[in-house]
C-alpha cells in the first residue's frame, strides 16, 4: 500500500493540490508507513527523469508523514515513547527540529494556531510540546526542556497546563535528582495562574519525599486534602478511585522515609473511607518489608490481600522472592511457585526471568544449573506468556560473563548454547542484550572479560544495530574502571570516525579522556 500512496504523492504533487494528498494519507490506516529509503527507491525507478519533480515528491512524502503524525496525537504519543524507551534521541530530535522549523515559516504545513480556512495548515496541538517533554527526559535530556519552552514561547504560544505538568513531573522524577528545579517550576506554574491537578501535586509531593523532606510533602498534601475538602465535589473526589495514584505516592514516600506509622494510618482511612487500595498499594508495604527484613510483617500483607479482594501479582511475588533470597532461603524459587500454583496465579515470563536472574546474580554452578533447568521448563510451556523472551536470555548471559569463577573456555561454552536456544526459540539478541553483554564483561576482572566485552562491540556493528549514546558510555566508562585507556581512546577514536555527537553525560567523559 506504500507503493500505492507514493504514487497518489506523485499524482498529486505533479497537479500541486496538498490537501487532497494529506486527506488520502489520514484515510489510510496508521500501519501504512513512509520511509526515507521506500521513497527515495520509488523516485530512483518512477521519477528519475525530472530532477524537479522528483525533488518535490520526496519532500511532499516527508512532510505527509510529519503532518499524519501531528494530526494524530495518540500515534504521535506511542511514537515517541517508543522512540524514547530505546533511547532513539537523535530520531526525536530531528522531528522535534522539523516540526518547530515548520511552524515558524510564514506560509509552512504546520501552525500552533487553529487555521480559519482549515486548507493546507495542519494544526499542532499543545499536547504535542508534552510529548515531546517527556521523551526529552526518559532520554535524560533534561537541557532541551528549557530549549523548547523558549521556542514554543517564540511562536507565541502559551503554555498549556499538561506541559507545566509534564515538566513538573520531569524534574520530580528525574534520576538526576532535580528538586530544586522542580520546585522553581512548581513556584512558576501557581504565579502564571495555572492550577494543580492531584496528578501535579503528586509529582510535587513525590519530589519533597525523594529530597528525604517528608515534612513538606505531607503539607503539601494536606494542602491539596483540605482545598478539595472546602466544597462537596471536592470533599466526593477525595474518595473517588482515581486519586488512588496520590494516595499511593504518599504511601510509598512515607515508606521510603521509614515513617512506616503514618503510611499504615492512610492506608487504614482508604480501607475505611475510599478509595479501596489496590495491589499497588500492597505492593509498597511488600517492597518496604522486604528491604527492612521484617519477615512477619510482610507474610501480614500477604495474608490481608484474600479478604481485602485483592489478587497479587507477579511483581508481588518477585519482591517476596527477593525477600526470601535476602533472608538466606535457598529454594526460595520453589517456595514461592508452589504457593503461585496454590493460589492459582500463573507465573509469567517477568517472574520466570526474575527467578533466573536472581539465581545467576547468587553466582556459582549449582545456581547456575538451576536457572538453566527453569529456562529449559520456560522453553517447553506451550502458554506463550510464559515462554523465555530476550530478558530472560540477556539475564543469563550477563550472569556468566560477570561470573569470575568460570574459565573463558566455560563462557564461551554456555555462551554459544544460550545464542543457539536463543535463535532456535526465535529470540534474537537486541541493543539492549549486547549493552547489558558489554557491562557484564568488562565487570568481570579477567582478561577474558575485556576480549568478550570488544567482541560484542564488533559484533552489534556487523549486526547492523546502530550505537546510540548509551552503548558508547557503557564501553568508555567500563574501560576507564578497567584503567584500560589506549583500548579506551581506540575506541573514542572509532566515535568520532562514525560522526557521532556525545550528548551532556557521555560528552564529560569524552572530556575526561581527552585530558
Amino acid at each position: 500500500m506504500g507503493d500505492l500512496f507514493m504514487v497518489v504523492v506523485a499524482a498529486y504533487a505533479t497537479q500541486n493540490v496538498w490537501q487532497k494528498a494529506l486527506d488520502r494519507l489520514l484515510s489510510m490506516p496508521t500501519a501504512v508507513r513512509l520511509t526515507q529509503d521506500k521513497v527515495k527507491v520509488f523516485c530512483n525507478e518512477h521519477v528519475k527523469d525530472d530532477a524537479v519533480l522528483a525533488a518535490k515528491v520526496q519532500l511532499w512524502a516527508e512532510e505527509l508523514v510529519v503532518c499524519r503524525l501531528v494530526s494524530r496525537s495518540a500515534s504521535l504519543h506511542s511514537y515517541l515513547s517508543t522512540l524514547a524507551k530505546d533511547n532513539q534521541f537523535r530520531t526525536i530530535m530531528n522531528l522535534y527540529r522539523r516540526i518547530v522549523d515548520e511552524c515558524r515559516k510564514v506560509d509552512g504545513r504546520l501552525s500552533v494556531k487553529q487555521p480559519t480556512n482549515g486548507q493546507g495548515v495542519t494544526f499542532v496541538s499543545p499536547n504535542t510540546w508534552t510529548y515531546f517533554i517527556q521523551a526529552f527526559f526518559k532520554c535524560s535530556r533534561v537541557d532541551l526542556v528549557d530549549r523548547l519552552w523558549k521556542e514554543v514561547t517564540e511562536l507565541n504560544l502559551l503554555p498549556h497546563p499538561e506541559m507545566w505538568f509534564a515538566v513538573l513531573d520531569g524534574y520530580a522524577r528525574h534520576h538526576g535528582g532535580q528538586f530544586l528545579k522542580a520546585q522553581a517550576t512548581w513556584n512558576r506554574m501557581l504565579s502564571a495562574g495555572i492550577e494543580p491537578d492531584e496528578f501535579a501535586y503528586g509529582s510535587m509531593i513525590h519530589a519533597y519525599f525523594y529530597a528525604r523532606r517528608p515534612l513538606e510533602a505531607v503539607s503539601l498534601f494536606e494542602q491539596f486534602t483540605s482545598f478539595k475538602k472546602k466544597t462537596l465535589q471536592g470533599k466526593a473526589a477525595l474518595h473517588d478511585r482515581l486519586m488512588l495514584p496520590l494516595y499511593n505516592i504518599v504511601i510509598n514516600g512515607l515508606c521510603t522515609n521509614q515513617q512506616e506509622d503514618k503510611a499504615r494510618a492512610l492506608l487504614k482511612e482508604l480501607m475505611d473511607s475510599g478509595p479501596q487500595p489496590d495491589i499497588v498499594t500492597y505492593n509498597i508495604f511488600l517492597r518496604y518489608y522486604a528491604r527492612v527484613g521484617d519477615m512477619h510483617r510482610l507474610a501480614g500483607v500477604l495474608r490481608a490481600l484474600k479478604p481485602a479482594g485483592v489478587e497479587a501479582d507477579n511483581y508481588s511475588f518477585t519482591t517476596v522472592l527477593s525477600a526470601l533470597y535476602k533472608a538466606g532461603q535457598d529454594g526460595a524459587h520453589i517456595t514461592i511457585l508452589q504457593t503461585m500454583a496454590d493460589t492459582g496465579i500463573q507465573p509469567n515470563v517477568a517472574m520466570y526471568s526474575a527467578i533466573i536472574n536472581f539465581l545467576v546474580r547468587q553466582g556459582g554452578r549449582e545456581n547456575f544449573q538451576k536457572a538453566i533447568s527453569l529456562l529449559t521448563k520456560m522453553e517447553n510451556e506451550s502458554d506463550k506468556a510464559c515462554r523465555p523472551n530476550e530478558v530472560t536470555y540477556t539475564g543469563l548471559l550477563a550472569g556468566i560473563h560477570r561470573d569470575p569463577s568460570l574459565s573463558a573456555t566455560e563462557v564461551k561454552m554456555y555462551s554459544d548454547d544460550l545464542f543457539r536456544r536463543m535463535q532456535k526459540n526465535g529470540v534474537n539478541p537486541n541493543r539492549a542484550t549486547f549493552h547489558y553483554l558489554i557491562k557484564a564483561s568488562l565487570e568481570n576482572s579477567e582478561a577474558h572479560g575485556l576480549q568478550l566485552a570488544m567482541k560484542y562491540y564488533g559484533q552489534m556493528q556487523k549486526n547492523g544495530i546502530s550505537l546510540n549514546d548509551r552503548t558508547w558510555f557503557i564501553l568508555l566508562s567500563g574501560l576507564v574502571r578497567r584503567n584500560e585507556k589506549a583500548v579506551a581512546k581506540e575506541v573514542l577514536r572509532e566515535m568520532f570516525e562514525s560522526g557521532h555527537q556525545p550528548d551532556e553525560y557521555l560528552g564529560n567523559l569524552v572530556k575526561q579522556l581527552q585530558r
